[in-house]
């Protein structure tokens, strides 16, 4: 499973991919904005995000929002991670179509449990019923997300 962090905190982006890889995610892309993340995004495919609230540019609910806009990224999992467990805020993160959040500082434990469940519940997805995605779905890619 190739896993994309998108977080612009250095050591917090370090302890994140120790975590995944005790977790036994090894295949981990590190980048601090979602610029980084769009130019990764046009070279190689991701089969989960991880992606801070608060980035440079553009925020992380916009690339979110961005990265569901596209076929190929609709049904992919998404983590959103924010400092601030406010309802009104991971409401937000939720309608901008993350698939959960985790509350900073990461606890490997519950990393462990919300990528079981996201994943668990990714791959049960029956795949006939999936919308077509690269290049047989003919779509034309959104821009990506503007920064604020």
């Amino acid at each position: 499973m190739k896993i994309l962090v998108v977080e612009d905190f250095r050591l917090m982006a370090l302890m994140l991919k120790k975590n995944l890889a005790n977790l036994g995610y090894r295949d981990v892309c590190l980048v601090g904005s979602t610029e980084e993340a769009v130019k990764h995004l046009k070279i190689q495919q991701f089969d989960l995000f991880i992606v801070d609230w608060v980035l440079p540019g553009a925020s992380g609910v916009e690339f979110v929002r961005w990265l569901r806009s596209m076929a190929l990224y609709q049904h992919v999992p998404i983590l959103m991670a924010t400092g601030n467990d406010a309802y009104d805020e991971v409401m937000e993160a939720l309608e901008a179509g993350a698939d959960d959040y985790l509350l900073k500082p990461v606890r490997q434990e519950m990393l462990e449990a919300k990528l079981k469940s996201l994943v668990d519940e990714k791959s049960s997805d029956d795949p006939d019923e999936a919308e077509p995605v690269g290049p047989e779905a003919n779509q034309a890619e959104p821009s990506p997300p503007e920064p604020s």
